[in-house]
Order: C-alpha cells, then sequence, then structure tokens
C-alpha cells in the first residue's frame, strides 16, 4: 500500500518545491511594518514660520548605532526643510526639526536611512503649511483642549495668548468633522461660529452633534484690520450614547438579555426560601463591567470584588456584610457558591452601582438604570514630574487601565508657562510623550500638562505631568548637537544657541580654530546671521581621514564686547 502512494508523494513534494520555495527565492516577501521606518506621524499641518519634531522609527533589529547615513530629500524647500536631526539620543529613532517658511503650501519630504550592513530605507513625510500660527494677523491664537464632552455636545475652548497691540474685533472656533476642511479656516468648508468669554479665556458649546464621532476644532481671531489669526488644530470623540434597554434574567434559564442582545450563562438563576438567586458575574456584565472588574479570590474566606469607576464592591461568600468603598453594608442574605458561581439576590449590588433590580413576582427580574458602562478605568504614567533643562527633551510613558480597550486618541493641554512642546505616539494600550523643553525657556519656569486619553470607545481619562525647568548655562553659548559624528568628505550642520538676553544682531564677530583642520573645520557664511534670532547655523565640514579620526573646534562669538567660546567634538568615520 506504501509503495503504491510513493511516485504520488514525491510527486506532491515536488509541486510543493515549485509553488512556494522558488517563489519565496525569486520573488521575496515585501516587509512588513516592523521590517520598515515608520513615523510617528505620517503628515503634519504647520503653521507659518513653524517648528515641528518629527520621529522615524528605525526597523526591528536596529539601533541608531548601526546608522551608517541619514539623508532627506524635499520636493519643494522653499515650504519647508530640515533643520536638524538626532540620531544619538534615543536608541530606536532618528527625530528630525522641521522648519517651515512663509509660503502656505504642500510638500513632501523623503528620509532615507543606510545601515552598515548596506541596508537603506526610506519613508514620506507629508508637510502642510497653512496659518495656524499667527496667519497674517501679527494676533497669536491658542487652541485648547476640549471639555465637557458627551454623546452630542461638548465645549471647544481657546485664548489669545499675545494681542502684539492689536485690537480684536472677533473670535471664535472653526469645527467639523473634516480636519482638512477646519485647517483651511475661512478658505474651507468648515462651520464656524463667534465665541463667548474673553480674550484669556473663550468658549464655545456645541450641540446636536453625532454620538461615538471624531470632531476637529480651531480657533481663531480677527484684528482691528480686519486680518485672522489661527491656532493649531485639535480633536476630540464624542461619547457613545446611553442605552435604556433593560437587561433581563428569567428563572431557569441559562438565557439571559443583556441590554437587547442575548447571551448564555453556565448557571441560570433559581428560587430559594422565596428569593430569587441570579449569577454575581452576569449581573455585573449588565452594569457594564468587564472581566478585568470581577475579581475571585479562592483564600478563606472566599471574597468577589467589583470595580467600576470609583466604586467597589466586596462580597465574601457565606457573610451577610457587603463592603461599599470599605464601609459595610447589613444584605438580608448570604452570597453563596452553585454550580461554582457566586449567587446572591442581586438587589443589593445593583442599588451599590446605581443600577435597579426588580422582580415581577413570577419569572423575571429586570436590571435597569445605567445602560453602557462610562469611562471605568484610569490612565497612570511612568514618571509623574520632570526636570529639563532648556533645549533637552524627555519621553514619559502612559498606560490605559481600562478593561483591554485601546487607546484611539490623546490630545493635551498646557498650564503654566508655555514653554514645552509635546510629541505623541500612541501603541495600543500605551503612549509615549517626548516632551521637549523650548531653548529659551527660563530657570524656574514650571507647567503641568494634562493628557486627556480618549480610549476606542469614546470613554475619556485625564492624568497629569509637572514639568519644571532647571538652571542652564545661561550666559553661555550651548551647542545643537553637542557632538557630531559624520562621514569623510561630508557635511551637517550645528546650531551655536546665544546667551540669553541676545539675538543675531547683537554680534560682532565671530571665528573658530579646528585642532585638525585635516580631519574637519567650519565653512560659514557670516550673511546668514539675521536668519536666525537666538542662534548662528554653522556648516562643518569633514575631510577625507585614513581610518576613524576625531578633532575638536573651538567656536569664539563675540557680543556687545565680551567674548564666549565653546568647544564642539567632531568624529570622522572613514567610509570612502
Amino acid at each position: 500500500m506504501i509503495n503504491r502512494f510513493k511516485p504520488a508523494l514525491i510527486a506532491f513534494m515536488l509541486v510543493f518545491a515549485v509553488a512556494f520555495l522558488v517563489p519565496a527565492v525569486l520573488f521575496p516577501v515585501k516587509a512588513t511594518a516592523a521590517d520598515s521606518l515608520r513615523l510617528s506621524q505620517s503628515s503634519i499641518t504647520m503653521g507659518t514660520d513653524d517648528t515641528v519634531t518629527v520621529s522615524v522609527y528605525l526597523p526591528d533589529g536596529y539601533e541608531t548605532g548601526d546608522i551608517d547615513d541619514v539623508n532627506w530629500d524635499v520636493d519643494d524647500d522653499n515650504i519647508a526643510d530640515v533643520a536638524d536631526y538626532d540620531d544619538t539620543t534615543y536608541d530606536n529613532r532618528v527625530t528630525f526639526e522641521i522648519e517651515s517658511y512663509d509660503e502656505e503650501d504642500e510638500t513632501t519630504i523623503t528620509f532615507t536611512i543606510t545601515f552598515e550592513d548596506d541596508e537603506e530605507y526610506d519613508i514620506e513625510l507629508d508637510v502642510s503649511v497653512e496659518g495656524g500660527s499667527g496667519g497674517s494677523s501679527d494676533v497669536e491664537v491658542q487652541t485648547n483642549s476640549a471639555t465637557d464632552i458627551g454623546a452630542d455636545y461638548a465645549t471647544l475652548n481657546g485664548e489669545i495668548t499675545d494681542d502684539n497691540g492689536l485690537d480684536i474685533e472677533e473670535f471664535g472656533f472653526y469645527y467639523g468633522t473634516d480636519k482638512d476642511e477646519v485647517s483651511d479656516g475661512e478658505d474651507g468648508d468648515a462651520d464656524s461660529k463667534e465665541a463667548r468669554g474673553d480674550e484669556d479665556d473663550f468658549y464655545l458649546k456645541l450641540d446636536d452633534l453625532d454620538e461615538n464621532e471624531t470632531y476637529y476644532f480651531m480657533a481663531y481671531a480677527i484684528d482691528e484690520d480686519d486680518d485672522i489669526a489661527y491656532g493649531s488644530v485639535k480633536s476630540f470623540t464624542t461619547k457613545k450614547g446611553v442605552s435604556a434597554t433593560p437587561s433581563i434574567f428569567t428563572l431557569g434559564s441559562n438565557l439571559y438579555s443583556l441590554r437587547g442582545s442575548t447571551q448564555v450563562m453556565d448557571v441560570a438563576p433559581y428560587a430559594k426560601n422565596n428569593r430569587t438567586y441570579l449569577p454575581v458575574r452576569y449581573v455585573a456584565y449588565t452594569m457594564g463591567l468587564t472581566d478585568d472588574q470581577i475579581r475571585w479570590s479562592p483564600l478563606v474566606p472566599n471574597t468577589v470584588t467589583l470595580t467600576n469607576g470609583t466604586t467597589t464592591v466586596i462580597l465574601n461568600i457565606g457573610s451577610p456584610i457587603m463592603y461599599k468603598n470599605g464601609t459595610h453594608m447589613m444584605m438580608d442574605v448570604a452570597p453563596e457558591v452553585s454550580k461554582y458561581r457566586t449567587c446572591l439576590p442581586i438587589a443589593w449590588v445593583a442599588q451599590a452601582f446605581g443600577y435597579t433590580a426588580t422582580w415581577d413576582g413570577a419569572l423575571k427580574v429586570t436590571i435597569t438604570g445605567g445602560g453602557t458602562a462610562g469611562a471605568t478605568g484610569k490612565v497612570t504614567l511612568d514618571d509623574d514630574s520632570i526636570t529639563l533643562e532648556p533645549g533637552d527633551d524627555d519621553t514619559v510613558t502612559g498606560t490605559l487601565n481600562a478593561g483591554g480597550r485601546e487607546i484611539s486618541d490623546v490630545d493635551y493641554d498646557i498650564d503654566g508657562d508655555k514653554v514645552v512642546s509635546v510629541d505623541i505616539d500612541i501603541n495600543g494600550d500605551e503612549f509615549d510623550a517626548t516632551i521637549e523643553v523650548d531653548n529659551d525657556a527660563d530657570n524656574g519656569d514650571e507647567c503641568t500638562i494634562t493628557f486627556i486619553v480618549t480610549d476606542e470607545d469614546g470613554n475619556e481619562y485625564k492624568v497629569e505631568l509637572e514639568v519644571s525647568v532647571e538652571e542652564d548655562s545661561n550666559d553661555e553659548l550651548s551647542l545643537s548637537p553637542s557632538e557630531i559624528d559624520m562621514d569623510d568628505d561630508d557635511s551637517t550642520y550645528v546650531k551655536v544657541y546665544l546667551p540669553d538676553g541676545y539675538d543675531t544682531g547683537d554680534v560682532e564677530d565671530v571665528y573658530w580654530d579646528s585642532d585638525d583642520t585635516d580631519v574637519a573645520d567650519i565653512d560659514y557664511d557670516e550673511d546668514s546671521w539675521e536668519d536666525y534670532d537666538d542662534y548662528l547655523r554653522m556648516n562643518v565640514i569633514s575631510e577625507d581621514v585614513d581610518g576613524d579620526e576625531s578633532c575638536t573646534i573651538t567656536i569664539t562669538v563675540e557680543i556687545d564686547g565680551d567674548t564666549y567660546e565653546i568647544d564642539l567634538k567632531v568624529n570622522v568615520e572613514d567610509v570612502n
């Protein structure tokens, strides 16, 4: 019998080899997302003369120490360009500082990263430059996070941070479900309304919104010259509507109605001593609890713990005492175990969570009162306070603990000194928030960042991060980056930040000295001084070296009769 099928088996194996193995060799599988570069955001919208930081995450298996070269190509560098990049601070990503100019338009930046194993990857970033950071007016407007969000209503918030001496004739919001239309402002088709309040705190209450829908909004202000200024575009998601459909249990049946949907239990309600006993777990489901919020302890005495939002209920098998948030309540009956399930007359538990259990006197128990559960969970940060120097950044990780629900959106609001920028990256039930302090931040500046986290069901959670700015060398020059790694026969830029209180118009002279000009030196154009307010941008040129070499370039800046110096270390790798 075996010999009869042996030729067929061999033929099958040959077909398998041709069909599957040969194509795998001749036509390799396209790289998955984990084998490619990833962007922290696939597209960005910037105001004119604005700066945004974008992260490019490396493929799996690579670290920044494996990078051989970083390049980029801009379709139209009159709209935006890369001002700087950092491939040393993080192990798994390169950060790019994108600068926009006066022209409002769109462009695409292609990032290319080559690794030491000669593998090359690229990815495109779409950049849209709009009037968002001031528009045609000198007034500065800030869009703040939405508050009081319900199923069909929300409140939009904004403020004018600097009127620059201009009278404000009108302020309000553009809003809608299409982000592009909102960001177009007066040139788009989004709805707009004037707001109430004053310049320091204006708001707009919206109603008749669609439930479980994401809306975008942008604050605006019109000055005395009829010029308009815009804030940034923010978003919020309305909550799911509350269901009025009750849940129904029937005596002797293992089927029950969960707010109109028929479900199956592994134990049926039963009557005992003229009381109807229901399984606690399935009743908890009707009140919006998940398995993660229902905990059974096999220790003596056996306990069941139910948690929903700020309410925690503890039941002990065989004991008529129920604990609600630590306060004991005497029930008229004790929980018991039936077919491995905790059961009891459920009115006490329903009442503890704001529900009502009604017995019809014959067969059915109806539970009403809450419909769908609200935001039952919380967000925690791995660090609730950070201290940074001007120009530095740090990343904190937030985790949503909400019964397995994942994060759909993270917004934030900054209260205090507006001296930080925030970059958000969402991954399942976690998010990374990279906080960067402005280079011109002052010692002692403080702010509170409130993260507004929305889960996949539209529930909203808040958590706060305290940020403090410590004293920096404010009376000295500073560099970004402070040390350069580059290939031979290459060039890159370094920023030389001036001491506090000075701008490039105060610079009287600039000169430098490289301790080895055969390794690297500076090619600097003095005409570029006025291009930047608080720093000089200097072009570092590496030479053709034989073997890896390093040198130190001492940069000297004369300002107002004083002389300032700083050393830049340059490491040049022989790749040619």
